[in-house]
């Protein structure tokens, strides 16, 4: 394996650790949860204000 191969090879091998490492310490996914989380209890916060003062 020369050339464009080990090269090909080696930023695969790189870019699947950093992922495995993102999820691990990270993971981003349940961030992506709580602020969805966040914005919809707001979204409800505010409607309920804004029945409140119509």
């Amino acid at each position: 394996m020369r050339g464009p191969t080990a090269r090909r090879l080696l930023f695969a091998t790189l870019f699947a650790l950093l992922a495995g490492l993102l999820v691990a310490f990270a993971n981003p996914m349940d961030h992506v949860k709580a602020d969805l989380r966040a914005d919809t209890h707001g979204l409800k916060h505010s409607l309920r204000l804004a029945a409140h003062d119509l």
